[in-house]
């Protein structure tokens, strides 16, 4: 079952501005969030980048990478994903039309479950690299101007939703 509902949006001029307007004001009354806590590049080759942070990565085709510390993602409020190439469909944060896996399905979710609820992974029918066999590069490059409002509802709501006394974690140490 898939999150999220498409709604297109044809121009991003007005709207966009409007979006990011409203973000940007949600996000300012919480002193302690500053624009580094904001992934601003969730799209194809950095949505795989994150997966492998956040999921570790294992396989063939790329270097063993641990998945980052507890510790760390404790502090994540909201992960979006665009177009990743190792979509798997039947992750419960899959959003979008899609009915297959990537290029590159992520063989290890374990590592990564406990950040369900801040995930969202959308991926689309016919996406070349997300949902194979599929052929559109343009499916693949239409997820900002088809879901730009889901995704700043989302991110909004899981930062309104974190607790006032978590913070960001202390670099090199295991306390907040």
């Amino acid at each position: 079952m898939s999150v999220g509902s498409k709604r297109k949006q044809g121009s991003l001029g007005s709207f966009h501005r409007t979006k990011v307007t409203e973000a940007e004001s949600t996000f300012s009354f919480r002193g302690d969030l500053v624009f580094h806590d904001l992934l601003t590049d969730p799209s194809s080759p950095g949505a795989q980048v994150v997966g492998d942070i956040l999921c570790g990565a294992y396989g063939l085709l790329f270097p063993h990478k641990d998945p980052i510390y507890d510790y760390i993602k404790r502090n994540i409020r909201a992960i979006v994903q665009l177009g990743d190439p190792t979509n798997l469909q039947r992750i419960s944060w899959h959003a979008g039309s899609s009915t297959g896996n990537g290029l590159f399905p992520r063989a290890d979710l374990g590592k990564c479950k406990d950040l369900a609820s801040e995930w969202r992974s959308y991926c689309d029918a016919g996406d070349v690299f997300c949902d194979v066999p599929g052929k559109s590069v343009d499916v693949h490059l239409g997820y900002v101007r088809e879901y730009l409002d889901d995704i700043v509802d989302f991110i909004v709501e899981r930062v309104q939703a974190a607790p006032d006394n978590i913070r960001k974690c202390n670099v090199g140490s295991n306390e907040m």
